[in-house]
């Protein structure tokens, strides 16, 4: 059993900070939420696993080894990270076309304004 004495923690609620305090609070937690979402699409290249020490390097190397021997993890997972991009740009292709018939269909009602516009009307109107 320990000797220390337990560590009392503040309550985390806003009686207990000032208003500089909270604002500081609120600048770390959104910025731990940027780093959260940044770390999110973070993956890791050669270069990356290359640059670090030798035993966490050989380390992560052994553990891909026993755990995907054939690469079939590997292979599956860049599949599906192509799938996710393929898809990405089919609707970005798909929103494109929209755009462009939607450009096609806004010329087309100007031509015919246009040509409503040349045609005298018609007499008693």
């Amino acid at each position: 059993m320990s000797d220390t004495a337990p560590v009392e923690y503040v309550e985390l609620n806003m009686l207990n900070y000032n208003e500089d305090d909270v604002s500081q609070l609120n600048e770390w937690g959104a910025w731990a939420y940027d780093e959260i979402e940044r770390l999110k699409e973070f993956l890791p290249t050669a270069e990356h696993i290359n640059a670090l020490p030798d035993r966490l390097r050989s380390y992560l190397h052994d553990l891909e080894t026993k755990c995907d021997p054939a690469g079939e993890l590997r292979a599956r997972v860049l599949a599906e990270d192509m799938m996710g991009q393929l898809e990405a740009m089919v609707k970005w292709h798909q929103e494109e076309f929209r755009l462009i018939g939607l450009c096609k269909t806004i010329q087309g009602a100007q031509n015919i304004a246009a040509i409503a516009l040349s045609v005298p009307p018609p007499l008693g109107v």
